[in-house]
């Protein structure tokens, strides 16, 4: 017996192989668009290497960006660190007291007194290196005394030794005045605060001992151990006119002092050259000072010309 089949008309798709290229072709063989499949091997695409690339470079510059940042941060707290030692030791060594010189000797013995600042009398440091002169006292040894010559110090004690600072507050034969000396420049001041004024010289190293020796001598002479040069000389100058306006000529420190005042030069006065020599001088022509040998008095012979020179700059 023989069965028959009944032929069809429908053609077997064919099995068509997928092309390499990440493309699904159909059966009528036209591509169709799909997501493009990932490159053999395992190696990226162009366009993933420059991402990667870009991603790295920033995390790079970040890193040592924070890098650079850290090693600041610790060059800054380590000198900070370092300041801290040692900048006290460096202030503790500027040197602020009052001292006291008799106009006259006592029983042939003639006793200075020296008294650090109350301030400085608390730090521990330096009651170790001033020993001497960290005394305790009482206000009313402070109150005027005609017996002695008074002035409030301040000096340079470090190696440099750079300035010494006097400030008379007041004295019996004249006016109140702060004397400053700088030791780099050679130079001195009188500082006179009550007229505004600042009269300029050169440094006379003859009276005035550099700051180490100055306190030294006090310490030495407050213990005892040898008598204080009470003599008083006279040093007559002459005030320059006009005032000074390149304050170059002058120590930096001086101009610092003599901040927003009048500055005038000093020179040593000569005999003859005003007119009037038999006037009396008044007490603002009047200043004395002590910074190691003698009580130096300094006599302004012609301050009454420069009141008057100031005078006629007014109008």
């Amino acid at each position: 017996m023989t069965i028959l089949t009944k032929p069809s008309n429908e053609k077997k798709s064919e099995k068509v192989p997928l092309p390499l290229g990440g493309l699904v072709v159909a059966s009528d063989g036209q591509p169709l668009p799909s997501a493009p499949l990932a490159p053999l091997n395992g190696e990226p695409d162009a366009e993933s290497m420059v991402f990667n690339r870009r991603h790295i470079s920033a995390s790079t510059t970040i890193f040592l960006f924070l890098s650079a940042l850290a090693v600041m941060l610790v060059g800054i707290l380590g000198g900070v660190a370092i300041y801290g030692m040692y900048a006290p030791a460096q202030r503790s060594l500027h040197y602020r007291g009052t001292c006291d010189i008799p106009y006259y000797p006592r029983q042939n013995m003639s006793i200075a007194r020296l008294y650090a600042h109350p301030e400085l009398i608390q730090m521990s440091d330096l009651r170790n290196l001033f020993p001497i002169s960290n005394e305790s006292y009482s206000l009313s040894e402070f109150l005027p005394n005609d017996d002695f010559f008074r002035e409030d110090i301040e000096l340079d004690l470090t190696d440099d030794e750079s300035y010494s600072k006097i400030d008379v507050p007041d004295f019996k034969d004249g006016r109140r005045g702060r004397f400053m000396h700088d030791f780099k420049e050679n130079q001195s001041a009188i500082i006179d605060t009550s007229a505004n004024r600042c009269f300029v010289m050169p440094l006379d190293r003859e009276t005035t001992l550099p700051p180490k020796n100055f306190f030294d001598l006090m310490q030495k002479m407050g213990a005892g151990y040898y008598n204080i040069d009470t003599d008083r000389i006279r040093m007559n100058m002459r005030v320059v006119t006009p005032e000074l306006t390149d304050m170059t000529l002058i120590s930096q420190r001086i101009a610092n002092e003599c901040y927003d005042m009048k500055v005038y030069l000093l020179e040593r006065y000569i005999s003859g050259v005003f007119k009037r020599e038999a006037r009396l001088l008044s007490d603002s022509g009047k200043f004395a000072e002590f910074s190691g040998k003698k009580i130096v008095y300094f006599n302004l012979m012609n301050i009454d010309d420069i009141e008057g020179y100031e005078a006629k700059q007014k109008k």
